[in-house]
């Protein structure tokens, strides 16, 4: 079953409404190439460059590869953010910019220049002030798609679990838990099928300081610790669940009475990192692995 999982990170405190938010890292791949229209309705000829070449094969018009929102005038981009109304639509696009966890556009394709970040954070500052392109400066021009592949892995930590399958809580970060201890061979992590049923807990999983962690390392776990919190269908917090030394949470039942679907937020640094599409199936892992699969980024991130 395709799942999309989304993670938006806010402070404490902030609740999250159900569905996609501005900048949304869920793209796997640019379909079609680049449509760059330097005179966009609104905008200056250097922000409108940085929006088509960096944001709008997938925030363009047509929406793509989950993309929840346009950037294509002037005006989307002084709506409210529908994550933060606090904030507009720009302020959000320029904090997604430097969000080095879930960066925008996703870490995988080109990224902008620090100047390009620079200008459009200054156009925000000042209000985002109507532009335009002179006749010179117009036209459409056809850029090739970006297919960047697969993301480079990484182990924050330096270190990894090497004890096998010895009961511990801690073992195997990374993999998808539930599935295994049900004796699946999920992406060749079990191919012995063997099973241990009694500790398939409902809800398992691990958060990492960063998207494309290596299966089997550990996690740098934040001094303070961190925890998981499950939301069920009526926004109200069911489970809490502790994150241990490998950065592994599990809950304490194979079966959960949890209203459903749910969502989930991860708790640390005085932040919270929040999952706003629900869902029905506890085993994360099976979607935020290395590479992340049904429009997971990649792993769970520490906020």
């Amino acid at each position: 079953m395709a799942r999309s999982n989304v993670w938006l990170l806010l402070p404490i405190g902030v609740l999250v409404a159900t569905g996609c938010g501005e900048g949304v890292d869920s793209a796997p791949k640019l379909e079609g190439g680049y449509t760059v229209d330097q005179s966009l309705p609104g905008m200056p000829c250097d922000i409108s460059r940085l929006l088509n070449t960096r944001c709008n094969g997938c925030h363009g018009a047509p929406l793509k590869n989950s993309a929840p929102i346009p950037l294509v005038s002037r005006a989307n981009l002084l709506e409210r953010s529908q994550v933060d109304p606090s904030v507009t639509v720009g302020a959000r696009s320029a904090l997604r910019m430097r969000d080095t966890a879930l960066s925008m556009p996703p870490a995988r394709y080109p990224q902008p220049t620090e100047e390009e970040k620079a200008a459009f954070e200054t156009w925000v500052a000042e209000g985002m002030p109507d532009g335009r392109c002179g006749e010179a400066d117009a036209g459409v021009t056809v850029i090739e798609p970006v297919d960047a592949g697969p993301a480079p892995t990484v182990c924050s930590s330096n270190t990894f679990w090497t004890r096998g399958n010895d009961g511990s809580a801690s073992m195997n970060p990374g993999f998808a838990c539930r599935s295994c201890h049900l004796g699946q061979n999920f992406e060749g992590q079990n191919p012995n099928g063997d099973s241990e049923r009694g500790r398939a807990f409902f809800f398992m999983g691990t958060v990492f300081p960063s998207l494309h962690e290596k299966n089997l390392c550990r996690s740098v776990v934040p001094s303070s610790g961190g925890t998981v919190e499950i939301i069920d269908a009526q926004g109200k917090v069911a489970a809490t669940l502790m994150v241990n030394a490998s950065g592994n949470f599990m809950s304490t039942s194979t079966r959960t009475t949890i209203a459903m679907p749910y969502t989930a937020r991860v708790k640390a640094n005085g932040r919270v990192r929040a999952m706003t599409t629900p869902q029905t199936d506890g085993d994360c892992n099976t979607c935020h692995t290395e590479q992340g699969r049904n429009d997971a980024p990649g792993r769970i991130v520490w906020p």
